[in-house]
């Protein structure tokens, strides 16, 4: 089925129908859910705009899928290349997809809020137009669901890979996923815990009364993903599947490309988290929450964000040196990075301050931006863990036998 949106395009009537009264306003609590159908269909919504090159890969993965209750909602956001033939393809051939064409681009949370307006789904998911799916990813998630009945949220690990398909590295690199009811510790954190692209993750329907409509004119060009993830773990317990169930590709058009350290890029990473902070404490004041639940100055992202901007900005070393140990002493009390994270960031940032300013922004892209090195990083130390297990010595009464328990 395809629908064309005439007019310039937005969600239609407002979906925040849950009453006040049914939250507590004194303190966050995890939202209830009925349970679900046995095989409950998947709405998978897939946004795109002039990625003609990519859209066919995205919808044929969730097509192909190991679990085949599913629907695609794909929004075409006035592409002016071929995706809308490309697009047409699919709609045609298979049922399950629908297409929501828009005459004059609105931006993605837009083309976000109509997709979703069009699905129906028990569990939603998101997938980028230049992503992919593993075969086995929905049926994954929704095994993780009917296994975890209060769960609203499932994340999981995402591969990186470049324009051509190749491997560059694992996402999570060091950081462990969380699990449960972590609220209290999103917020102590100012909003921060190990969220993942949009394409790794699902969540169950009764959450969209809390996220849509995204707001149109904070995340136009983009944004919308940490507004979901930090919006989220305030309202449901949260499941994680240790493995990557997905690709996140590396290309010249996306977000994940333009990675290389710059002024504009550190200005653009503060201007994110301001945004996606500020509009989460909104839309939980929208449903009878008084105070504002998150405090930036807590996000030790937003703290390295304002870090890298000092570096770049050519600050004198003498307020750097000062800015440093104010960030040192939040990093090494961070309770989500392990200690090889904070001893990175130690040596990253310590060693930005000493270099020239004109060599900073390539010392700080070679260390932070994604790369096959810090994926054999990441197998090196696979492979030291498992040769420390294996041999690892056991005692009689650790053995398998049960005999020798007697």
């Amino acid at each position: 089925m395809v629908k064309t949106c005439e007019t310039p395009p937005g969600l239609g009537p407002t979906l925040h129908t849950i009453a006040l009264d049914d939250r507590p306003h004194s303190r966050l609590a995890p939202v209830g859910f009925p349970a679900l159908p046995p095989r409950p269909l998947v709405s998978v919504l897939i946004t795109s705009y002039n990625y003609a090159s990519y859209i066919g890969a995205a919808i044929e993965s969730v097509l192909n899928q190991t679990y085949q209750t599913v629907e695609v909602i794909v929004c075409d956001d006035a592409s002016t290349d071929d995706s809308y033939t490309v697009i047409e393809q699919y709609v045609h051939h298979d049922s399950r997809v629908q297409l929501i064409r828009h005459s004059q681009n609105g931006g993605k949370a837009i083309a976000t809020n109509d997709a979703f307006a069009a699905s129906s789904g028990n569990i939603i998911c998101f997938l980028d137009a230049d992503d992919y799916f593993d075969p086995q990813k929905i049926e994954r998630v929704v095994n993780e669901f009917l296994a975890h009945s209060s769960t609203g949220l499932v994340i999981h690990a995402m591969n990186v890979i470049d324009q051509s398909g190749r491997h560059i590295q694992r996402n999570p690199n060091m950081t462990k996923f969380e699990h449960g009811w972590i609220a209290d510790r999103v917020i102590q954190r100012g909003g921060r815990w190990r969220d993942m692209p949009s394409s790794a993750m699902g969540f169950r329907r009764e959450l969209a009364e809390f996220i849509f409509p995204i707001p149109e004119k904070t995340f136009r060009r983009g944004g919308q993903d940490g507004f979901i993830f930090t919006l989220l773990p305030l309202l449901t317990e949260v499941s994680a599947i240790d493995e990557p169930l997905s690709s996140y590709r590396v290309h010249g058009q996306n977000t994940f490309a333009t990675q290389r350290v710059s002024l504009t890029h550190a200005i653009g990473q503060v201007n994110r988290v301001t945004k996606q902070v500020y509009a989460v404490n909104h839309r939980l004041k929208e449903f009878g929450f008084p105070e504002e639940i998150l405090d930036i100055r807590r996000n030790l992202g937003y703290q390295q964000s304002k870090f890298l901007l000092a570096l770049l900005q050519r600050t004198p070393r003498p307020r750097l040196i000062r800015a440093y140990a104010s960030l040192l002493t939040a990093l090494f009390a961070d309770d989500l990075y392990r200690s090889p994270q904070k001893l990175f960031g130690l040596i990253v940032y310590g060693g930005a301050i000493a270099l020239p300013a004109a060599f900073r922004p390539w010392w700080l892209s070679t260390a932070l931006a994604p790369s096959t090195a810090k994926l054999r990083l990441q197998q090196v130390r696979k492979g030291v863990r498992q040769m420390l297990r294996s041999r690892k010595p056991r005692l009689a009464w650790q053995s398998n036998d049960a005999s020798t328990m007697l």
